[in-house]
């Protein structure tokens, strides 16, 4: 079965599952897909807010999760806004998280 954070480590907290490959290891450098409604792909102007928004969003992301997440300058602030917004708990959030064992570039 094929599945992403935070299910995996659901999963795998939950004692019924294995992780055998990280996304991040067969698809480098892709993160996440982002998909539009066909109405919101009929408001050019709303889309590009969402576009730049969502850019925004990944690069803060990027900053506190994987450039700086050995200094944890602003690590624990982006787990507690995931545990916040998803539900999950922190420690779980923590464990979703890739580490940086790959190299960026």
């Amino acid at each position: 079965m094929a599945t992403a954070e935070p299910f995996v480590s659901r999963l795998e907290a939950a004692g019924v599952g294995v992780a055998i490959i990280q996304t991040g290891d067969a698809f480098p450098r892709q993160i996440a897909t982002v998909m539009f409604s066909d109405h919101l792909r009929a408001r050019p102007v709303a889309r590009g807010r969402v576009h730049e928004d969502y850019v925004k969003a990944s690069r803060h992301y990027f900053d506190a999760v994987l450039a700086e997440q050995e200094r944890h300058r602003r690590f624990d602030e982006i787990v507690a806004i995931t545990a916040k917004y998803t539900g999950a708990s922190p420690d779980l959030i923590r464990g979703a998280f890739p580490t940086r064992t790959a190299t960026a570039g």
